[in-house]
């Protein structure tokens, strides 16, 4: 009996294996009705910056940017999401690499030396460190969009209890001040 050589040595066809993951996510999710988040305004870039006095911006306003850092989020979790599977890849495409370049150099006396050097895997170390850069940017910019959900919030309830206690105010003057037990002073 024979055993068949299954084992994958070639850079190319190791990428070829790993390659369209993210592709074949955004298909699968497609298919499972999940859409696809697009950028609040696809001319936008974001900034993540909110106006410095937010407690005079107008509360439409203030509804818009709270409305405009939601979506923001939404999409930055998305591209985390794909950002974290094209990392994922390169980490497995990087250690398939380096498993085959030890293959190919073994018996060299230097070959964590002539790994550590080969293109081939410094050009896989590369991309799985860009990606891994990129998600952690991805990281800052969802953390950003988190804190300013909350400052706009807070500003949003802020005016929302200030709103009634200016109610509560009103009701009593209309009512007039009573006793408990219902006469007047």
């Amino acid at each position: 009996m024979s055993l068949v050589n299954y084992e994958v040595t070639d850079v190319t066809e190791i990428s070829r294996i790993f390659g369209d993951i993210d592709r074949q996510v955004l298909v699968e999710a497609k298919k499972r009705g999940l859409g696809l988040m697009s950028k609040p305004d696809p001319d936008a870039t974001f900034s993540g910056s909110l106006p410095k006095k937010i407690t005079v911006v107008a509360s439409e306003e203030l509804g818009d940017l709270f409305n405009e850092s939601t979506q923001w989020a939404d999409y930055f979790s998305q591209e985390s999401s794909l950002a974290k599977a094209n990392a994922k890849r390169f980490e497995a495409e990087f250690k398939a690499v380096k498993s085959a370049l030890r293959k190919f150099y073994a018996g060299e006396s230097d070959k964590d030396d002539l790994i550590e050097t080969d293109r081939r895997y410094l050009e896989k170390q590369r991309d799985l460190l860009f990606y891994n850069a990129y998600c952690d940017f991805i990281e800052k910019a969802m953390d950003i969009c988190s804190r300013n959900g909350r400052v706009l919030s807070r500003e949003i309830t802020r005016r929302g209890q200030e709103v009634e206690r200016h109610q509560q105010v009103n009701a009593q003057r209309r009512k007039g001040s009573r006793f408990s037990d219902g006469s007047r002073p």
